[in-house]
């Protein structure tokens, strides 16, 4: 498996300091919602140290540390993050991680 991380990515980090992304789970509540979504945040040195024992999964990245905190996601041989800017807001974006299916 090869992760890559875009430029833009890796200097966003660099700026605000963090040194980690993590990889969770969000579960929408609600009585026609059934789906999960993976949620994707960063975390500093001190956000690190308190999930290293925690992970399910860490996954050797390009720049800093990744955390995969929940099983059963399926994974490409190319994964690649990125960070994508809505309104202001960063976002991070990932390909070729997704929820296991049927």
């Amino acid at each position: 498996m090869n992760i890559s991380y875009e430029q833009s990515l890796i200097d966003y980090m660099q700026k605000k300091n963090y040194s980690a992304i993590v990889v969770e789970q969000i579960d929408s509540i609600g009585c026609c919602a059934d789906t999960s979504e993976l949620l994707l945040r960063f975390v500093n040195e001190k956000g690190a140290d308190k999930l290293r024992d925690q992970a399910i999964r860490q996954l050797d990245a390009p720049f800093g540390e990744l955390f995969v905190m929940i099983r059963g996601l399926d994974y490409d041989d190319e994964i690649t993050f990125g960070l994508r800017n809505f309104l202001g807001l960063k976002d991070i974006t990932v390909k070729g991680i997704r929820h296991w299916q049927l």
